[in-house]
This record gives C-alpha cells, sequence and structure tokens, in this order.
C-alpha cells in the first residue's frame, strides 16, 4: 500500500439559510416516514479547512456530520471570489468555484445489496464497510478510508456509504472518472 503524507483542505460550503440543511432527514410520524430532501440552497458562505492526514481528514469529517448546514465539495473557490454569499457553480463566466486536484477522494455509494444477515447494519458495520470496499476499483483495495453511513441508511434495503480515501498522487477529475461507472 502506498502511504502518502496528505497536504490538502476541504472545500467547505455553508447554507445561509437557517432553515435549510444539507442533508435528506427522516421523521417517523404516526407510523408514517416522513422525508425532507436536501433543500439545496443557492447561495453558500465558502470556507477551507486544512488537512494533513487521514486521520484530520476523518476527524473534519466527523465534526461535520453535526452540522446539517454543511457540507464538501471537491472544487475550490476560484481567488478572484468573495467567499460570502456564493453561487455553486463550476461552469461558464460566472462559476466561483473550479476543478482541481485533490489527495482524497469520497465515493457515495447507493443501493449495493445489502445480505440479509447484516440488516441490523450497526451491528454489522465492520462487515458491510469490508464488503464494499471489495466492489471498489482494484486501485482502492487496501487503502484506509474513512466511512460513514449516509442518511438514508436503514430507510432503504441497501447499502447507502459514503467512502472517503487518500488517493496517490492527487486525483484529477479524469482520473476519477475513470475510476466511477
Amino acid at each position: 500500500m502506498w502511504i502518502n503524507p496528505l497536504a490538502d483542505d476541504l472545500q467547505l460550503l455553508t447554507m445561509i439559510q437557517d432553515y435549510q440543511t444539507a442533508t435528506k432527514q427522516f421523521e417517523l410520524v404516526n407510523g408514517e416516514l416522513i422525508t425532507t430532501p436536501y433543500q439545496s440552497g443557492k447561495y453558500f458562505d465558502a470556507d477551507t479547512l486544512e488537512v494533513d492526514s487521514l486521520d484530520s481528514l476523518s476527524a473534519a469529517l466527523l465534526d461535520l456530520e453535526q452540522d446539517k448546514s454543511k457540507f464538501v465539495i471537491r472544487g475550490k473557490l476560484k481567488a478572484d471570489v468573495s467567499p460570502s454569499s456564493v453561487q455553486r457553480k463550476s461552469n461558464g463566466n460566472s462559476a466561483a468555484f473550479e476543478a482541481c486536484p485533490r489527495q482524497w477522494l469520497c465515493i457515495d455509494i447507493d443501493d449495493l445489496e445489502l445480505p440479509g444477515e447484516w440488516s441490523d447494519f450497526n451491528d454489522h458495520a465492520d462487515a458491510i464497510i469490508r464488503h464494499t470496499a471489495k466492489q471498489l476499483p482494484n486501485e482502492f483495495h487496501g487503502v484506509d478510508a474513512h466511512w460513514q453511513f449516509s442518511s438514508s441508511m436503514g430507510i432503504k434495503e441497501a447499502i447507502r456509504v459514503h467512502l472517503t480515501l487518500t488517493t496517490c498522487p492527487s486525483a484529477r477529475r479524469c482520473q476519477v472518472i475513470c475510476w466511477t461507472p
């Protein structure tokens, strides 16, 4: 396994409107499951958070899990753009963000078959993550990762997980596309 010193950052976006959340939410009301979808805002405050190891990347992501108004994007804010009240656009003349090489990659896995014996996913998290990692391309086998179940894990009968891995070297967007089906 290739071990790299991680010298990168996370591009954070924060929803400006108090009532908006950056994740789906689920609530059981009178026996009925109510889904509140991700409320895609139009304007965000942008910030960066430096990370220097998989441990610091994982710690940052764990902290972010607690704040439903923030999320991470892979691009970066252009140097000439103010980080206040910015639109999340990466194309066109008014694009505020641009693609950039990153030493980390977040893979969002949805609808991977969940074996019946793992239906209590909290008790079988390690087995589920090992099984999920085996489904990735060979380039990611044996690579350490930060993982978190998606907000809809356990709502639908499938594996729904986010895996964040470090890459070797900084992965460009074209490489990421090649790794994903």
